[in-house]
C-alpha cells in the first residue's frame, strides 16, 4: 500500500483498520462448541473472499482519488482495468513491473 499505492502512513493505517474491521469477524454458528467444527474444518480466521473484495475496493478507491471517479464500465470489467492503469503508471513512473 505504501509503494505500489503510494499511500502516506496515515491513509495506509485507516486503510488497514477499515479492512481488518471487515474481515477478521468471527464466523458464528449455532451449534460450534469451543470451536471444535471451525477445528476440524481447518477454517482460518478470516474469509479469503472479503479480504479480496476488501483489497480491491482500497485500490479503487486510491485510483479514483488520484484519477477521478472510476467509469462504470470499469465496474462491470472489474478490477482489470484497474491493475493495468496502476501498473501503466508505476512503469511510466520509472518502475519496472
Amino acid at each position: 500500500m505504501l509503494g505500489r499505492l503510494r499511500m502516506s502512513i496515515d491513509e495506509c493505517i485507516a486503510d488497514w483498520v477499515e479492512l481488518s474491521k471487515k474481515i477478521f469477524q468471527p464466523k458464528h454458528r449455532k451449534f460450534n462448541l469451543l470451536r471444535v467444527v471451525d477445528f476440524l474444518k481447518a477454517n482460518g480466521r478470516f474469509d479469503a473472499e472479503i479480504l479480496e473484495a476488501g483489497i480491491k475496493e482500497i485500490i479503487k478507491k486510491r485510483l479514483s482519488r488520484r484519477y477521478g471517479a472510476a467509469e462504470e464500465e470499469e465496474e462491470e470489467e472489474g478490477t482489470e482495468a484497474l491493475e493495468e492503469t496502476l501498473l501503466w503508471d508505476q512503469y511510466d513512473d520509472g518502475y519496472k513491473v
